[in-house]
């Protein structure tokens, strides 16, 4: 066998997935119904139901600062700085459109998820208009999927906002 035909036969058997990788049969409905309640809640300005669909010990990754909250206080911390970027921008009439997800993976009690995202707004009265993804990584406890991580990743906007 020649040094191309080893190469592409090393390359078909990594790229096969092993017996065990089965597609797992949880239930994404129900992750899915989590993170649309996050989202949907966030839209509406719920911050009582946003919350409940976080762990306690959540993290959020966010383009504003300070950028990352973690730990017990995080969800406030979260809510808080966005509070004040939107004051701060002066952000206003905003309307985001989620998905559909382009990835939802779920193995036991684990779960990722990515979801695309567009939204409009004004800031300073000026007309603007972003897209990129959330993505989430969920667990499953005591029956309940809660999420652990929420990152915001931007792909594009019509101006800079800050």
């Amino acid at each position: 066998m020649t040094r191309i035909g080893l190469t592409c036969a090393a390359a078909a058997i990594l790229a096969a997935p092993p017996a065990a990788a089965a597609p797992s049969s949880a239930p994404k409905a129900e992750v899915m119904a989590t993170v649309d309640a996050a989202l949907g809640a966030g839209q509406s300005g719920d911050m009582r139901k946003f919350a409940e669909q976080f762990a306690p010990d959540c993290t959020f990754i966010d383009e504003f600062a300070s950028f990352l909250w973690t730990g017990p206080n995080a969800i406030g911390g979260y809510l808080a700085s966005g509070g004040r970027m939107y004051q701060e921008t002066q952000h206003a009439a905003g309307k985001m459109t989620a998905g559909p997800p382009a990835y939802v993976y779920v193995s036991g009690d684990r779960a990722f998820v990515v979801e695309p995202v567009s939204g409009a707004a004004t800031v300073r009265g000026k007309p603007y208009e972003e897209k990129g993804a959330f993505a989430f990584t969920l667990a499953r406890s005591e029956g309940r999927w809660k999420i652990t991580s929420q990152t915001w990743t931007k792909a594009s906007e019509s101006m800079d906002p800050y």
